[in-house]
């Protein structure tokens, strides 16, 4: 397969996880103005990326890529 991991892992993201996730770390988008900006709480923001950061080490390990 051609496809990058991270590729992959993004293609099976929920679009709004994938918006907060992209917003956190590749834009450096504090907590709360990523709350505000979709209109969920902090605990909430929190959660998906914690979710989201355990996926994407999930698949790592299993490519052998951590």
């Amino acid at each position: 397969d051609d496809v990058q991991p991270v590729e992959k892992v993004r293609t099976e993201q929920p679009p709004l996880h994938l918006d907060v996730f992209v917003l956190r770390y590749y834009h450096f988008s504090s907590i709360q103005r990523i709350a505000k900006a979709y209109a969920i709480g902090e605990s909430k923001t929190k959660s998906i990326l914690f979710r989201t950061r355990k996926k994407l080490r999930v698949f790592l390990e299993s490519e052998g890529l951590l």
